[in-house]
């Protein structure tokens, strides 16, 4: 018999805390409206989304045109930068270029030494038999 009895008094206290759950969930469930919810507030907050959105646009636009004029007054008689990446092959030809122009020069400034010293050499030479 004691065994029957305290298995019935756990059972009770379990019913007692699933009871009390039991009400908990739907106390909580009359105050959010139910699983479906309140249709007429859930249209009030929709109309309310709508609203908001349609209040953020107006807010992005009026933004973009504060800004395109603030942009505009301060870059009146100054340069605009633009942060653009150069074109890479016209940078190419032209360093290619540049790189022949310093080789020619180069090698016009070897063959006039040594054109230099083959005529100071024919000098020496010449004075040389001369004497």
């Amino acid at each position: 018999m004691d065994y029957f009895a305290a298995e019935a008094k756990e059972y009770l206290a379990s019913a007692a805390e699933l009871g009390e759950e039991m009400e908990h969930n739907a106390y909580a469930s009359q105050q959010t409206g139910g699983a479906l919810g309140n249709s007429a507030a859930q249209a009030q907050a929709d109309r309310r989304i709508e609203e908001l959105k349609g209040e953020l646009l107006t807010l992005a636009a009026q933004c973009r045109d504060l800004c395109g004029t603030y942009v505009q007054e301060k870059r009146d008689g100054y340069i605009q930068v633009g942060f653009s990446s150069p074109a890479t092959g016209k940078m190419a030809m032209v360093s290619l270029f540049m790189a022949l122009l310093f080789t020619a020069a180069l090698a016009g400034s070897i063959l006039l030494k040594q054109e230099r010293r083959a005529k100071a050499g024919i000098a020496k030479k010449t004075q040389e038999v001369t004497l």
